[in-house]
């Protein structure tokens, strides 16, 4: 009995080739659309979450200033929020930079000086506060009076925090 109804479905699948590849095409685009758009969603929010944990910031000194003073460490080190400053100097960022642009090598043939400024890389103890503490720190260290700029990846973190979050609103704060 059961044979006789295999037998049929197979004459009705043979019999209708076109509708039912359409059907199964439709099917799985579905499934993959929908896949898509989940991993996509769950590895985003783990990349933000993952990247919020080991934020970095950079605070890059004004020219005048004293390169990587004990003082500034110190203050940096002092704000709240903070694990750990380390400095950076100019010839030391440049020497790391033609390490990791060595096939562009040419490019810093021709400089006649360094044009990089020295600066604190800062890492940021994992907290689970949000963006605004982190802006809040990077606010506080380009508050110093030897802090030129800070850069922590703004325009990345705002960019990333339009995408709608678990709650079906938009942003991820």
């Amino acid at each position: 009995m059961i044979a006789r109804h295999f037998k049929r479905a197979l004459e009705d699948l043979l019999a209708n080739r076109f509708l039912n590849a359409v059907t199964a095409v439709t099917i799985l685009l579905a499934v993959v659309i929908v896949s898509a758009a989940v991993l996509l969603y769950v590895n985003a929010g783990d990349l933000m979450n993952a990247w919020q944990q080991g934020t970095r910031i950079m605070a890059y000194l004004r020219p005048e200033a004293s390169g990587g003073s004990p003082a500034l460490r110190r203050s940096i080190e002092s704000v709240d929020g903070v694990q750990q400053a380390v400095f950076i100097s100019r010839d030391e960022a440049l020497r790391d930079l033609k390490a990791r642009m060595q096939h562009q090598a040419s490019l810093f043939d021709n400089l006649l000086e360094n044009p990089l400024p020295d600066a604190f890389e800062i890492q940021l103890k994992p907290s689970t506060e949000g963006w605004e503490h982190i802006e809040d720190i990077a606010a506080r260290i380009r508050s110093f009076a030897e802090i030129e700029d800070v850069e922590y990846g703004r325009q990345w973190v705002d960019a990333v925090q339009e995408l709608p979050n678990s709650s079906g609103r938009w942003g991820w704060r």
